[in-house]
C-alpha cells in the first residue's frame, strides 16, 4: 500500500458531550484509502481499510494486535 500524501490527516473532534469525543485520521492510498476513528470515552478504535488492491487480512490484524494490544477485537471483511 503505497501512501499518496504524507502524513496523514486527522481532526480531533471535541464536543461538549465528552461521550462523542474522539478523533479520526484519514490516509489516502495509491489502492484507496485507510481510515481510524477513535472514541476516547469508550476507548474504541475502528480501523477501516478499503483498496482494490488484494493484501493479507491476517498480517494487519497482527500488526494491530501487537501496536495496540486491545482486549478484545471484531474483524469484518466485505
Amino acid at each position: 500500500m503505497f501512501p499518496l500524501i504524507t502524513p496523514m490527516s486527522a481532526y480531533l473532534y471535541d464536543a461538549q458531550d465528552n461521550t462523542k469525543n474522539g478523533i479520526s485520521a484519514f490516509l489516502l492510498i495509491a489502492e484507496s484509502h485507510i481510515a481510524a476513528h477513535l472514541w476516547t470515552h469508550y476507548k474504541s478504535i475502528r480501523i477501516v481499510i478499503d483498496s482494490c488492491k488484494e493484501f493479507e487480512l491476517q498480517k494487519i490484524i497482527n500488526f494491530i494486535q501487537l501496536q495496540i494490544e486491545p482486549d478484545n477485537m471484531e474483524v469484518e471483511e466485505i
